[in-house]
């Protein structure tokens, strides 16, 4: 549909096409690699942006063009933190796709609240069975409502095994929602605008529930106010603004 809009543009007006590469999903698309599709899309846009140094290292071997890394990430008067302390509550974020590992989170659900946790959720749930493990599921919610709810909680879990950006976390550690992720890629890349000391940890083994309770177990004791303030300056540079910004020039 997009190629064939593109199409129909560029036989009536002059225009520079500048795409934003978010994420993976696109290289899971047979259609992708339709070779007008791609020329069209890919090879002859005036840019590429790409979210994550990890996302251009992928795109390398396609051999596209004109490529930029611009990390565009959560609007900051959305997403901040209201530096409360906070219960212990954990997050899930739940996506139906099976590379997003909602289901690897919610099998630890029982575990956690055993171990004390509040257990919520989002999103959209593949297996609606599951919404009784939750002390509260809230389906999809817009941004500032999600926002909203990750100032309630003090960790997110999220287990994603591969990401472009990975925005969740970036949201949720803005928010002060310290972020137990998995080594999707994307968020790991960041050190380059982010220094080694990056506001979110990762489990070595996100199959191994051992690890990631260990982990879980590391961040609640991390999760202090005095933690969160430290960061603040840091993913300043993740602000949607900033990119926003660097995109606007780049553009001039």
């Amino acid at each position: 549909e997009v190629a064939n809009l593109l199409k129909n543009l560029r036989d009536r007006f002059t225009f520079k096409l500048i795409n934003i590469i978010q994420g993976p999903e696109y290289l899971m698309d047979n259609k992708f690699f339709k070779k007008d599709i791609f020329n069209l899309c890919y090879n002859e846009a005036f840019y590429n942006i790409i979210v994550s140094p990890y996302l251009e290292e992928n795109m390398k071997f396609y051999n596209i063009p004109n490529t930029k890394i611009i990390p565009i990430g959560p609007d900051s008067r959305i997403f901040y933190d209201d530096f409360q302390e906070r219960d212990n509550n954990i997050l899930i974020p739940c996506r139906k796709e099976e590379m997003k590992g909602t289901d690897l989170a919610i099998a630890l659900v029982p575990i956690l609240k055993q171990k004390g946790w509040k257990v919520y959720g989002y999103g959209d749930l593949l297996k609606e069975e599951n919404i009784d493990l939750f002390d509260n599921f809230y389906g999809r919610l817009s941004r500032n409502e999600v926002a909203d709810l990750m100032r309630k909680n003090k960790l997110l879990l999220d287990l994603s095994i591969y990401e472009g950006l990975g925005l969740s976390p970036i949201e949720s550690a803005m928010c002060g929602c310290i972020p137990v992720i998995s080594n999707r890629g994307g968020n790991q890349s960041l050190e380059k605008y982010l220094g080694k000391n990056v506001p979110w940890i990762t489990v070595k083994s996100s199959i191994n529930f051992a690890d990631i309770l260990k982990t879980i177990d590391s961040a609640n004791i991390t999760a202090t106010i005095e933690f969160r303030k430290n960061y603040e300056k840091v993913l300043s540079e993740l602000d949607f603004n900033k990119g926003a910004q660097e995109l606007i020039a780049l553009l001039k």
